[in-house]
């Protein structure tokens, strides 16, 4: 609600404001800019974002999470940003929590895609905030409403696929009040996330995803998930720390958590959620 005030109060009216709901929440802003959409009850975000876009009327879509607070002119140049690479280009920002040690740790171990600190292309994005123009994502179906996580990894993918790129923009940092703040609350988390998204993605993209993804679904089962679990636990730490520690000395105490972290996940992809 907090970042609906900020936006509303802003200068300017290129921009409209979709707030998507269930109509449990209470709702005590109205505003010109903002336009509420009430639903019977709280759906995957895939199907939350996608009833935001049935109304929106802007030619770029920004997805923004509940929990991450940018500015304006942050999303603005985003914006700028994603027009000027062409309607094929979706693009992302660094969305971080380092106002504590703890929330920070939970960045890399549950969010380090959106960590990064070079500009990069062909890279996930993940949609807490995420700059797409409307013409590519409905062409392109939009979120896949089925999946309970992952629906922003879907996405990168099925853009990629249809000849589209994904562009990180590290210049742009929005805050992430996550409340991740205690590790127990991140292993939990990233062991349920792991259960929300399975094998799905990976298996829907073979020719997209990497080797140790593939290497992922062709040995399905409990013995290769226990047998595979610490050595690619071992590989993510080495892909984050390669990434981002040289910009971020801190990244070397988290280290030992990020690695329990994607354990947790891998673990809980073994055991996947269905869909009821």
């Amino acid at each position: 609600m907090e970042n609906v005030r900020r936006w509303s109060a802003a200068e300017g009216d290129d921009y409209e404001i979709v707030v998507v709901t269930p109509q449990s929440e209470t709702v005590d802003l109205e505003h010109p800019k903002v336009i509420w959409v009430r639903t019977e009850r709280l759906f995957p975000p895939g199907a939350m974002r996608n009833r935001g876009v049935a109304i929106a009327r802007g030619e770029h879509l920004v997805f923004c999470d509940d929990d991450v607070e940018v500015d304006v002119a942050d999303m603005r140049s985003l914006t700028v940003r994603a027009k000027s690479e062409g309607p094929r280009v979706a693009v992302g920002c660094r969305v971080c929590a380092r106002y504590s040690f703890w929330a920070h740790c939970a960045d890399y171990c549950l969010f380090s895609c959106y960590q990064g600190f070079d500009e990069a292309w062909d890279v996930v994005l993940g949609s807490a905030l995420l700059v797409v123009d409307r013409n590519i994502f409905t062409k392109l179906g939009g979120f896949d409403e089925a999946l309970l996580a992952c629906e922003d990894w879907d996405f990168c993918m099925k853009l990629k696929r249809n000849g589209g790129v994904t562009l990180f923009v590290p210049t742009v940092e929005a805050v992430h009040r996550h409340g991740r703040e205690r590790l127990r609350a991140t292993l939990a988390c990233s062991y349920r996330y792991g259960s929300l998204a399975g094998m799905t993605v990976q298996e829907r993209y073979p020719e997209l995803t990497s080797a140790r993804a593939r290497l992922n679904t062709a040995l399905p089962g409990p013995f290769w998930s226990a047998l595979k679990l610490l050595p690619q636990s071992a590989y993510y730490c080495l892909q984050v720390a390669q990434r981002s520690l040289r910009r971020d000395p801190i990244l070397l105490c988290y280290l030992p958590m990020v690695f329990l972290s994607r354990a947790f996940f891998l673990a809980g992809t073994a055991r996947p959620i269905e869909k009821t």
